[in-house]
């Protein structure tokens, strides 16, 4: 995962911009290097992106995530021919600083959807920038102090809205906007914003026939799948050389990828599958079959005493990692591509599935009739949520500001204007956490999430995006994906001979936790469950939540805390869920604030 860290102003040492950078350096393997002037201090961390200059040095390029099917310097060429408007004809998740150093002018600017984190705060003579908060905070001007209004949406929605975060006075980079800065020597900082992509431009273009959409659709996602194989990656790859991952389940969303890269990788590239969870479940035995169809390695992973031993470690880690945006009973994700990213690199995710293909319109309208009213609750309705459905304190939202959810609420009496909510907010935030985790190990490929992708299914008639999922026969379950189902018939229809019984309730498919359904299911199972390693986390969230470092926040409703700390281990699901919320977050509280 490669960050990027910047202040513009006065930024005082360079070795300022060094311990910043170093904040961001979650592996051994990651490369730091730093770059300043009188007027910018710039820094970065990753396997292989660094600065890049044109020949005669006045311009500079810092890139973090990835633009897809474009090399290093290529933004510099593109700036060179068209300015900042190249940023509407390139694709991929990204955060970009490109410094015109002759005409003393920096640009920053995320991807469209804003995947690619970035954060800034604004202090009297300089503005400060990152890929993750912790970078941002280890300048000493910046103050650790909790957003009370932040923590009230996190403790709500699992993640601040808009660009609010958990930390006051940092906000999060808006998506598909540039900030233009005169760095010049004046007396103030001077800054421009604008927008350069637009959610509406999604929506732009006819409705396709039934048959149209299932005729196109495999060739649009054969583009797309090329295009991220073609991507140059930038992790070490000394065992997994020419290979490219596959997260495996047996449902649809990653059969239609497994089929599409073995119809574009070709040799001396091989697929590498993997599967979490054991070699009897009924899950893991219909991957198997599927992996054997198209003749790629399989992998089967389980976790292990080396788990069991630094759990602790993991929890923290995925904490510091994600900014304590992903939930503690994700950590299975860092232990398993921490493993595998030797083999597994790329790695092709089939996050956001089922939202796009099978949930984005009908999504869209259940954000528009049913969050609006939920959304405009009054302040003490808000707090009486908070208070009901936690364990957080009802004074976090005490003569706290309910304007963000007046302006979300507004904003959702539209089909088109909720669609643009589920992206900004429930794509982007929830599954952004899991990814970023995912994306510390390996370099992650996210077919669903293109934006070619994302127009075409826009236009594509709802009747065949329908889904049987609720259905308890798998057969029928197939059936109603006809859209998916056409596009696994055009690479392989053998595979759709495997049906998706994973031998567990259809209730799961409702799962929004951005995973892998296989992943989810197992690692949710042993971790929250009944089994040894659900064990052994709850009993690690039960020491954190006993701590006379908890008990002592103001943050918590401390009354009930202790009465459920006396329950364990006899949590329901809904106080677990919260549970090891309020433990993410008092990881956060001590690795961020403390």
């Amino acid at each position: 995962m490669s960050g990027i860290v910047g202040i513009i102003g006065k930024f005082g040492t360079k070795e300022i911009i060094s311990k910043m950078t170093r904040s961001m350096k979650h592996e051994d393997f990651y490369s730091l290097d730093t770059f300043s002037d009188k007027k910018v201090a710039l820094g970065v961390t990753s396997f292989s992106n660094t600065f890049v200059f044109n020949e005669k040095k006045t311009l500079l390029e810092l890139v973090s995530g990835e633009i897809f099917g474009q090399g290093l310097s290529s933004c510099l060429r593109l700036y060179e021919q068209e300015g900042m408007n190249f940023l509407s004809k390139i694709k991929g998740e990204f955060a970009v600083v490109i410094y015109d150093i002759k005409k003393g002018k920096l640009f920053l600017a995320s991807d469209r959807y804003g995947f690619k984190p970035l954060y800034y705060t604004e202090l009297s003579d300089k503005f400060i920038f990152a890929s993750e908060i912790k970078a941002i905070l280890e300048y000493p001007e910046v103050k650790r102090e909790v957003d009370s209004k932040g923590l009230a949406e996190y403790a709500l929605f699992n993640y601040p809205l808009g660009e609010n975060t958990l930390v006051k006075n940092i906000k999060r980079f808006p998506s598909g906007e540039i900030f233009e800065f005169d760095v010049e020597t004046t007396s103030e900082l001077r800054l421009h914003k604008r927008k350069y992509w637009k959610f509406n431009s999604l929506l732009e273009g006819k409705k396709i026939s039934t048959r149209e959409s299932l005729e196109q659709g495999g060739k649009v996602f054969h583009k797309i799948v090329k295009n991220l194989i073609n991507s140059e990656g930038i992790y070490p790859k000394p065992k997994g050389e020419n290979e490219v991952g596959i997260t495996l389940s047996a449902g649809y969303d990653s059969r239609v990828i497994l089929s599409t890269c073995r119809n574009e990788v070709t040799s001396p590239l091989q697929i590498r599958a993997l599967t979490f969870g054991k070699d009897t479940n009924k899950e893991v035995v219909a991957a198997k079959k599927l992996a054997k169809i198209v003749g790629c390695t399989h992998l089967v992973q389980e976790f292990g005493k080396d788990f069991d031993n630094g759990i602790m470690d993991f929890l923290y880690r995925t904490v510091w990692i994600t900014d304590g945006l992903c939930n503690i009973t994700h950590s299975g994700l860092l232990y398993i591509f921490k493993k595998h990213r030797e083999f597994m690199n790329p790695c092709f995710a089939g996050f956001g599935g089922s939202e796009i293909i099978r949930g984005l319109q009908d999504t869209g309208l259940t954000f528009s009739q049913n969050s609006k009213k939920f959304l405009l609750s009054n302040e003490q309705q808000l707090a009486t949520d908070i208070q009901y459905n936690g364990f957080f304190s009802l004074e976090l939202c005490k003569n706290r500001n309910n304007s963000q959810f007046t302006t979300y609420g507004s904003q959702l009496t539209t089909h088109e204007l909720a669609l643009s909510f589920l992206l900004n907010e429930v794509i982007r935030k929830y599954y952004g956490a899991s990814i970023a985790l995912m994306s510390s190990q390996v370099q992650v490929r996210l077919p669903y999430i293109d934006y070619d992708f994302l127009k075409f299914i826009l236009r594509t008639p709802f009747s065949i995006l329908h889904t049987a999922s609720f259905s308890r026969n798998p057969f029928e379950r197939l059936k109603g994906q006809k859209f998916s189902a056409s596009i696994i018939k055009y690479n392989d229809s053998r595979l759709l001979e495997v049906p998706t019984d994973r031998g567990y309730s259809p209730s799961w498919n409702l799962s929004n936790f951005g995973l892998p359904v296989i992943f989810w299911h197992q690692i949710r199972r042993r971790l929250v469950g009944t089994s040894h390693k659900a064990s052994l986390l709850r009993l690690s969230v039960k020491q954190i939540l006993e701590e006379s470092q908890t008990l002592r926040r103001n943050y918590y409703n401390l009354d009930k805390l202790k009465k459920a700390i006396k329950q364990y281990p006899n949590w329901n699901l809904e106080e677990w869920q919260e549970l090891s919320k309020i433990a993410t977050f008092e990881i956060w509280l001590r690795q961020f604030m403390d």
